[in-house]
């Protein structure tokens, strides 16, 4: 079906007016009702053409917002910051309190006689050999005839030196221990017999007098 608004137009308009224009009048030039400005053409009618050219569409819809595209590679290193300058020192702390003083330990157990010893005794005064702190000590005998002598003899082994040390109670400048080796056989001034092999002496400014001691033979 025939639509007239659809074949309306601002061109058909303007060509009408132009053919009606050459038309009437007779004897007017056409050159001179040539159309070539908008401002040529009623206001209303351009009002009328603008109006019936149709309502402006509607907007569009938004489109949907795309899926994130993937995470891109991670960036290079940067560059190491400058060193920082170095702080300054402390200043030096308090001495502290010095602690109480601990309590004293525990006396040690007396350590074994080193390697190398032949024997070793304790003798008490009336020449009795001590068993528990002696060792390779076969006998100790003192002459009937002097006080502070005492014979020894070794359970094996030939000495070559004793040491004798005399009790903490008897030893001072005035007592003194003398200690002596003989020769195997010999009998000694003192009066130990033969197969005597160390003799010890207790003295008392010089003069034999009777005291506990120990002794150590190499």
């Amino acid at each position: 079906m025939f639509n007239p608004r659809r074949s309306l137009s601002y061109a058909n308009v303007t060509a009408t007016l132009a053919l009606v224009l050459s038309m009437s009048g007779g004897a007017l030039a056409a050159s001179h009702y040539l159309i070539n400005s908008t401002s040529q053409i009623n206001p209303k009618v351009l009002k009328a053409l603008k109006a019936d050219g149709g309502a402006k569409g509607a907007a569009g819809t938004a489109g949907s917002a795309g899926p994130a595209g993937p995470a891109g590679p991670a960036g290079p290193a940067g560059p190491a910051g400058p060193k920082g300058e170095t702080g300054l020192t402390g200043e030096k702390g308090q001495t502290g309190e010095p602690g109480e003083k601990g309590q004293p330990g525990e006396k040690g157990l007396a350590g074994e006689k080193g390697e190398g010893v032949l024997a070793y005794g304790h003798v008490e005064a009336n020449g009795k050999l001590v068993s528990a702190s002696s060792k390779d000590i076969a006998s100790v005998e003192e002459p009937k005839e002097t006080e502070g002598v005492y014979c020894i003899t070794l359970t094996s082994g030939t000495p070559h030196e004793a040491v004798a040390s005399l009790e903490a109670e008897n030893a001072s400048e005035a007592m003194t221990a003398r200690t002596s080796i003989l020769a195997k056989g010999a009998t000694s001034k003192v009066g130990c017999k033969a197969g005597t092999q160390v003799v010890v002496e207790t003295l008392w400014e010089g003069i034999e007098e009777e005291s506990g001691f120990d002794v150590e033979v190499n």
